[in-house]
């Protein structure tokens, strides 16, 4: 897993996701993928390649807290947000981790076969999903990439696009 492939799929997802919800289609698959994807992207960048696949895999005890799934599993969304909590990625911004979890929770019924009408993806889980997303890329390209992109030799290959059009 490298940041390059991470950095080319939240692009990829994104862009199905805007193309989703200017069609008001009630799915939210690519936006889920979208989040998951800059979360193991934040852990690549900030660990490294080798280190951030293996937390990322579930390989190591990372995260020790509030962790459901077994050593050598992949980490879960909530897993993954949980080990930005611990690499202390929401310090300056705490209302990040607040829209994760929005996109977690509206997301995650429509994951999953519904059982319920209130499992159903509706327009207003469209609209928080949307706002959540782009204040995610915002942060992830402005925080967590771009200071330092000159200076990193892992974001070489990274040409910055204007956050997508955002």
């Amino acid at each position: 897993m490298t940041l390059k492939e991470k950095l080319q799929e939240i692009e990829l997802h994104f862009n199905y996701w805007c193309g989703s919800f200017q069609r008001k289609e009630l799915i939210t698959n690519s936006v889920r993928i979208t989040a998951e994807s800059i979360c193991k992207a934040v852990i690549l960048f900030s660990e490294n390649e080798i280190q951030g696949t293996k937390i990322i895999l579930g390989k190591t005890p990372l995260p020790a807290s509030d962790r459901s799934s077994k050593v050598g599993d992949r980490l879960k969304f909530f897993e993954l947000i949980q080990v930005l909590v611990e690499l202390n990625k929401f310090k300056d911004s705490p209302h990040i981790k607040l829209h994760f979890d929005l996109i977690r929770n509206r997301t995650n019924p429509s994951s999953h076969s519904s059982n319920k009408n209130s499992d159903d993806t509706d327009e207003e889980d469209l609209e928080v999903c949307n706002t959540s997303i782009k204040q995610v890329i915002r942060w992830f390209y402005q925080t967590i990439v771009n200071p330092t992109a000159h200076n990193n030799s892992k974001c070489d290959e990274w040409e910055p696009r204007p956050y997508f059009g955002i």
